[in-house]
């Protein structure tokens, strides 16, 4: 079983709350994961394996789309949306671009006026991106289309993991502040 009942851990282990709202835990850890290959990959620490780079950067997205759906779901219980059944029925489907659509007027609540900042240029550029490898969240984890076409198209794609893990960083730390600047309007 890679799942024991309580009071059964083996070493090494982790408990696993699956009751708990810990959702800063839940979105954190894709990054964590996409993080740890990457470093690994730049540092010489780990391997440099094509293979690995699907799964990061599907986490690295899954991340992204995680907040934005945070920070949506803020929005919602600010009572910031127009047309609140469109924000809500966008939580439940992949497709990023809808998603950071919906989450940059919310974002705007927060960046003092200054949502063209440059930290959020940065991670517009980042989502969008994102978006274009990848709209609904199928192309780095499938190889082809239901199609049968290639996810990511015919032609070689060059990844630049420093790249990669530089603004991955920047986009994690500022999401992670505007959601946790968010969340005390909330309270």
């Amino acid at each position: 079983m890679i799942v024991a009942p309580d009071g059964t851990l083996d070493d090494p282990s982790l408990l696993l709350n699956w009751a708990s709202d810990d959702e800063p835990s839940y979105r954190y850890g894709f990054y964590q994961a996409a993080y740890t290959i990457a470093v690994g990959m730049v540092n010489g620490t780990g391997p440099r394996s094509e293979a690995l780079a699907y799964p990061m950067l599907w986490c690295f997205r899954q991340f992204v789309e995680l907040s934005c759906k945070r920070i949506i779901r803020i929005g919602l219980e600010l009572d910031m949306f127009d047309d609140t059944l469109d924000a809500a029925s966008a939580l439940s489907r992949h497709d990023l671009h809808s998603l950071w659509e919906l989450a940059k007027p919310v974002l705007e609540s927060v960046s003092l006026g200054d949502i063209e900042s440059a930290l959020f240029r940065r991670v517009n550029d980042i989502v969008a991106e994102l978006q274009h490898l990848d709209p609904l969240s199928t192309a780095f984890r499938y190889a082809t289309t239901l199609g049968g076409t290639p996810s990511l198209g015919s032609k070689m794609l060059v990844l630049r993991v420093n790249r990669l893990v530089e603004n991955m960083d920047v986009a994690m730390n500022w999401l992670s502040e505007m959601i946790q600047m968010l969340q005390r309007r909330t309270c």
